[in-house]
């Protein structure tokens, strides 16, 4: 057989090893996927805690405006 073709027979796998490496590459994307998604959780958690600390931040600053006026007058 020419070089060629036994090369190319060469990288068939048997089924059953074609079926774990398959299943491997599956099982490596479930928990990339998985990864992905707590990855996301954690940054809309993050963007919701920044977003509540500048409204504690605001409103600390009008008490305190508030507060210097009050002390004015």
């Amino acid at each position: 057989a020419p070089a060629a073709v036994q090369e190319e027979t060469d990288l068939l796998l048997e089924p059953k090893q074609e079926k774990s490496i398959l299943s491997r590459i599956k099982d490596f994307w479930r928990g990339t996927d998985a990864k992905i998604d707590a990855t996301e959780s954690k940054i809309k958690n993050l963007l919701s805690l920044h977003k509540k600390a500048r409204e504690v931040s605001d409103l600390k600053r009008e008490y305190e405006e508030s507060i210097s006026k009050k002390l004015e007058k």
